[in-house]
């Protein structure tokens, strides 16, 4: 190839059309414009960071679907929500913000990566951020009542009517995460929005993933 020729080859490549690739800050600046977010959110994201998890056993969980977010081609925003859009960024700083859709998952995304840092991106496109982190919360709870029958059975190879009670309970509430664990590993976006009932020790409720009927005698 001659000197020509070579040139012309170098900027053609270089003059090559890219694919228009979307930034993260089209993303949230998106979710602010949506939403109509204001300043006041910045104090929910450090509400958030510090609001302890939920009781598993004792509150109805919801597990949403994931919200559709629809990007403009050019993100149009006045300075307040420009300058919030770029605050939420640096105040997160973490990969999964570039999977968000909504505020909620916003607001959950530092505790589901710190709890996870290695869902794999189509999982986290998706699903609701609020679900997968109440399923790494679950696996969790799992294992530490694991832990604890596993104790339990050790202290004794004939346990007295009060460790009994207690591994039965342990026992139950297992099932009942595990049934839960289930459930959120088959949630996608295609599920509608899932309300489980209360866990355990709550009667009406049998393990099995289906709240019990009760049938009157006649």
């Amino acid at each position: 190839m001659d000197l020509v020729a070579n040139i012309k080859a170098k900027r053609a490549h270089t003059h090559r059309k890219s694919a228009f690739k979307r930034t993260l800050f089209d993303r949230i600046g998106s979710i602010v414009g949506v939403y109509g977010l204001e300043d006041t959110f910045l104090k929910q994201l450090d509400a958030a960071a510090m609001e302890p998890g939920r009781d598993l056993l004792r509150q109805p969980l919801r597990l949403p679907p994931k919200a559709p977010l629809e990007m403009p081609l050019f993100v149009l925003l006045h300075s307040r929500a420009y300058d919030l859009a770029g605050s939420i960024i640096r105040k997160i700083d973490c990969p999964y913000l570039d999977y968000v859709t909504a505020p909620e998952e916003i607001l959950v995304c530092r505790r589901l990566y710190g709890l996870n840092p290695h869902i794999p991106a189509d999982r986290l496109q998706k699903c609701h951020f609020g679900t997968l982190l109440m399923g790494e919360r679950v696996r969790r709870r799992i294992k530490e009542l694991s832990r604890q029958m596993d104790v339990l059975r050790t202290l004794d190879e004939s346990p007295e009517d009060k460790t009994r009670r207690r591994l039965d309970a342990l026992a139950k509430q297992l099932a009942y995460l595990r049934v839960l664990a289930g459930v959120i590993e088959k949630s996608n976006s295609d599920l509608p929005q899932r309300v489980f009932p209360v866990g355990p020790p709550t009667a009406g409720w049998n393990f099995s993933g289906k709240p019990e009927t009760k049938t009157e005698k006649p």
